[in-house]
């Protein structure tokens, strides 16, 4: 064989192990979680300051925040996906509807 067509092959074959690779780093890499505290649902008054505190929570480290929960400084709470984390209400929700009994 020619030495050119070899240097062309091992060539090609290095840049397709180096495209897998690339690809393949990317896709199994862990990804990065958020570094902020998520609300929960879990509100009591602090029988310390007696206010109205909100328990928050890092999911990375597991950490809980107790903060004061004011209304003047409530910001709306991102879509959240996990329970026991407190949900925004919906606007467009339908109040559920009375099934009529059932018939024997």
């Amino acid at each position: 064989m020619d030495p050119a067509a070899i240097f062309v092959l091992i060539a090609g074959f290095l840049v397709v192990v180096v495209f897998m690779t690339a690809l393949g780093w990317e896709r199994y890499r862990p990804r990065a979680r958020p570094q902020i505290a998520l609300p929960t649902t879990e509100v009591f008054i602090d029988p310390t300051t007696h206010q109205r505190t909100r328990v928050w929570i890092d999911p990375a480290s597991g950490v809980r925040e107790y903060r004061e929960e004011l209304d003047t400084t409530a910001t709306p709470l991102p879509p959240l996906q996990r329970p026991g984390l407190h949900l925004p209400p919906d606007p467009g929700a339908q109040p559920p509807r009375q099934l009529p009994p059932p018939q024997s």
